[in-house]
């Protein structure tokens, strides 16, 4: 995964909206009429209920949701991302007759079959390959482009090669602020920055602190309304070997309803935060500049 898609799922993770990632490039139209510069946009998501991308589906679920390999429900917001991006894609530029031959070969052999449905019928079809860091595509008939998303710095080619992991619900903890009972969080190198905040009958109250900033506590119960996590890895060598290393901490969440407990095992380098999620003991990768609002210290609830 490149540094542009990171950019991508990391503002998603934090709630960020498209515009935050806008470059503002100024508008690069080819000598194709301006009608056609579209034709592979979906201009109308009307009806539209599966997307292909390679080995991986797309589709909405009996629930009405969208799911992704009906395995597991697909990311919202990364959902609203992806229809936001379909409806502006545009051709760059044909592939020139001297390299249509060699792309068209590249395509064939290296690249992933990309289709949109609509009420379970194939509205639009081609083949997609990432060459360098451009998204390269050749239709049924023969004809090659390469494609973009005005405004947006960032490979669309790079968002069809997604993995399983990246289109997952990223929600893992979603506490409400009235039904939340004990937050704990426990430091391996570090026990004297441990806390657990337990609700009382007023408030919550968090053991060796007499005077706690209220405001602090407040806003820091309300984070765990919605924990998320940057991806899911399909990485067992790597999740075997990192469990071997120094856990950083632990961080654990009771509910009034217990289908909603759950916690991650958090590891670090410094530069990188993983998780081994509690409730299905799976790998998950952590985008540090939002997950570290979670990684605060005992001291800082003292008044």
């Amino acid at each position: 995964m490149t540094h542009k898609i990171k950019i991508l799922l990391g503002l998603i993770a934090v709630e960020i909206i498209a515009i935050a990632f806008s470059v503002g490039s100024s508008d690069k139209r080819t000598s194709l009429a301006d009608n056609n510069l579209q034709q592979f946009a979906l201009a109308d998501s009307t009806g539209v209920n599966r997307f292909v991308f390679g080995k991986n589906a797309l589709q909405i679920n009996k629930e009405g949701k969208w799911a992704i390999n009906e395995k597991y429900l697909a990311d919202a917001p990364l959902m609203r991302q992806l229809f936001m991006l379909l409806g502006k894609i545009e051709i760059k530029k044909p592939v020139s007759q001297q390299m249509k031959a060699e792309v068209s070969e590249q395509i064939q052999e290296k690249g992933i079959d990309i289709q949109f449905f609509k009420s379970n019928v194939v509205s639009q079809s081609f083949k997609m390959l990432d060459k360098g860091g451009e998204c390269y595509v050749l239709k049924p008939d023969g004809e090659a482009f390469v494609l973009y998303v005005p405004g947006y710095n960032v490979s669309l080619g790079e968002v069809f090669n997604l993995t399983e992991g990246d289109w997952r619900e990223k929600t893992v903890i979603a506490s409400r602020f009235l039904g939340l009972k004990k937050i704990a969080l426990t430091y391996t190198e570090k026990p004297q920055e441990s806390f657990a905040i337990l609700r009382d009958s007023t408030f919550f109250k968090i053991d060796g602190i007499s005077k706690i900033d209220t405001n602090m506590v407040g806003n820091y119960v309300d984070a765990f309304k919605s924990v998320r996590v940057f991806s899911f890895l399909d990485k067992p060598a790597f999740k075997d070997s990192l469990q071997k290393t120094t856990l950083y901490c632990l961080i654990e969440v009771e509910d009034i309803d217990r289908n909603k407990n759950n916690s991650i095992k958090v590891f670090t380098d410094k530069k990188t935060l993983y998780g081994i999620i509690g409730k299905t003991n799976e790998l998950v990768a952590l985008e540090p500049r939002y997950f570290t609002r979670f990684l605060v210290r005992k001291k800082d609830f003292e008044k």
